[in-house]
């Protein structure tokens, strides 16, 4: 029996496990037989020399050790008795021998030194190794607390290694040790053994380059625990802050990056509001569209009657005050500014630690700080004190992001942090953004859009990062729009940029985002919108001269027209059911409550096909 990583071949796995695959059998019924001999050999066979033995081929290194190790397990959870304190001394044994540096610390990626056979055959064995320390402890039941201290910071290290499979195993064997000793969760285990686990972190930063593995401890931590955390984590995160300003340059970069994402992630899933994100008053307003014009002259009504009333209040305190009066120094401080909530002085420093990593060469280092910038914004969102400072330093560099030329995958993670920037920090970013970021987005998607002509659903191009960013782009430009308040000079460039992908001959979910996108923009200027796409129509009968003259003629008998709907008419050039724009048809009218005029029209050379639903 050969043990080995099949990496082209998931299928072939007999357990759930997809490290753990058989060379000589695939069947379930083998591998059960196998554990019930295993399972006897443990119950009925002298226990300390059946370990003894195992653990000899083991030390030998024999080229079965995987085999050996996998055997050993299976014994062991047979032959242990819960509770049995007999057989700590046997069980102390073999960890001793599994948690050995040499035999623990196996290398797991492929270098000049390790092949990729080798480093497979490295994972399965740590695999194997983690595994059995989960299963004896399970086996031991209660008296696995006082093993805790041996084996429990190797375990998490283990769940929190980069290495999806490695991080597989080690929390498995969390899980199995945090039901051993009567924990819900790991989260629980974490929580009742906070200042050993903190102990162990502390002590470790100090040597980083010896344990590298502890800022993978510190990312399960993060991750499987709560705010009465907080300020054991700070300490710590401060001390790795302090550690990373020493090594940036280091090759524990990636390490780093993914302790500070956790802790972003830790923090804004303690102090997360209702909705989700901080909540603005002027959420509601930007989304309401421009005021009207009687609510215009009513604000100016109200506020000349304000000002005749303060001309009046002057002149009576003018005369009530005709002696001069000397001002009296109370002696009273200005209030004190409140301090910075903890977590809010956490995550404006860790945004600035990581804000050197943003202009990195390495695509993934990008990604990582763009996922930190993203998360962190939005916990700094109850303190704009803090927050604009860091969306001052954070623009300069992710402007950079959106140069031309600059990857598309980079572009569209940035551009999902421009959103959550346009959001929050609004008329700060607003000039810079109009000026610099949206013309450079609206040039990709003039550039992009003859390329995502005709191609179909079965087509490649909708599995590359340019039609991934498209969408993107069409889904979030008009909540951008909103959040700027974005005028008409601006709303029109967007609109000329976009409307090409009204076109049929589009990618359908193109076609959609292009639809959601001018809907958003009718909440800012639904007249814009509407005479944009007014032009659009060709036709005879129903010409843009008379459409407009109609709008004009609505609004000056009280009705207010705007964009009621925008939907998208799916059928084909065949199977058009209703009259095109110019032929011998006439506006629905069908009552006040309903649609005045359905429009559809269609444009031989684009195949435009949109409908236009005008409402009272």
């Amino acid at each position: 029996m050969f043990w080995c990583l099949d990496i082209e071949n998931q299928n072939s796995a007999v357990e759930t496990h997809s490290w753990k695959q058989f060379c000589h059998f695939t069947g379930s019924n083998v591998l059960a037989k196998l554990e019930e001999v295993c399972s006897l050999l443990g119950q009925l066979a002298d226990l300390d020399s059946l370990v003894h033995y195992l653990l000899n081929l083991l030390c030998e290194g024999s080229e079965y050790s995987k085999e050996v190790i996998f055997v050993l397990n299976l014994v062991l959870a047979a032959g242990l008795c819960a509770g049995d304190t007999s057989a700590l001394l046997l069980v102390q044994i073999v960890l001793d021998a599994y948690i050995d540096p040499d035999f623990w610390h196996l290398p797991t990626s492929v270098s000049t030194e390790v092949t990729l056979s080798q480093a497979q055959s490295n994972i399965v064995q740590c695999c194997l190794l983690v595994e059995g320390v989960g299963k004896v402890c399970e086996a031991l039941g209660s008296v696995t607390s006082k093993l805790l201290l041996k084996v429990l910071y190797l375990v998490l290290e283990r769940c929190g290694s980069p290495h999806p499979l490695l991080a597989a195993a080690g929390g498995e064997a969390a899980r199995r040790i945090a039901c051993t000793c009567g924990h819900a969760d790991i989260a629980a285990l974490v929580g009742n053994n906070q200042d050993y686990i903190s102990f162990h972190i502390s002590m470790r930063l100090r040597t980083l380059e010896l344990n590298p593995g502890v800022l993978d401890v510190l990312n399960v931590v993060l991750n499987h625990s709560n705010v009465e955390l907080l300020p054991h984590l700070q300490r710590i995160i401060t001390e790795v802050l302090l550690v990373n300003f020493n090594l940036r340059s280091g090759r524990n970069t990636t390490a780093f990056l993914r302790v500070f994402y956790a802790s972003i992630c830790a923090l804004r899933r303690w102090y997360r509001t209702p909705d989700g994100h901080t909540s603005s008053p002027r959420d509601n307003a930007s989304c309401s569209g421009h005021p009207s014009v009687v609510e215009g002259l009513l604000e100016y009504h109200r506020c000349q009657d304000s000002q005749v009333t303060s001309t009046d209040d002057h002149e009576m305190s003018q005369d009530l005050n005709a002696a001069p009066v000397e001002s009296v120094d109370l002696g009273e401080d200005e209030p004190m500014k409140e301090p910075d909530p903890p977590h809010i002085v956490l995550a404006a420093n860790i945004l600035k630690s990581v804000l050197h990593f943003l202009p990195s060469h390495d695509r993934n280092l990008q990604l990582l700080v763009i996922s930190i910038l993203t998360e962190g914004v939005q916990v700094l969102a109850v303190c704009q004190d803090q927050l604009l400072p860091i969306v001052h330093l954070v623009w300069s560099p992710l402007v950079g992001r959106f140069d031309p030329g600059s990857d598309p995958l980079i572009v569209k993670r940035s551009f999902e942090l421009l959103c959550v920037l346009a959001q929050l920090a609004r008329d700060f970013i607003r000039t810079r953004t109009l000026s610099v970021v949206l013309p450079s987005l609206c040039k990709f998607l003039i550039d992009t859009a003859p390329t995502s002509r005709k191609k179909d659903i079965g087509s490649a191009y909708r599995f590359t990062q340019v039609y991934k960013l498209q969408r993107e782009l069409l889904d979030g430009l008009g909540e951008v729009a909103i959040h700027l308040g974005l005028a008409e000079k601006e709303l029109d460039n967007v609109l000329e940029t976009v409307l090409p992908y009204l076109s049929n001959q589009q990618p359908q979910p193109l076609q959609e985002g292009c639809v959601k996108l001018l809907t958003q923009l009718a909440k800012l200027d639904a007249d814009v919108v509407w005479l944009k796409l007014v032009h659009l129509l060709p036709g005879d009968k129903w010409s843009v001269a008379a459409l407009e003259s109609s709008f004009d003629s609505r609004r000056e008998s009280g009705a207010e027209p705007g964009i009621g709907k925008l939907v998208r008419h799916w059928d084909t050039l065949d199977n058009l059911t209703t009259a095109r724009l110019g032929c011998a048809s006439t506006p629905l009218s069908d009552g006040p409550t309903t649609p005045r005029a359905m429009l559809q029209t269609e444009e031989p050379e684009s195949h435009f096909s949109l409908i236009l639903v005008f409402c009272l």
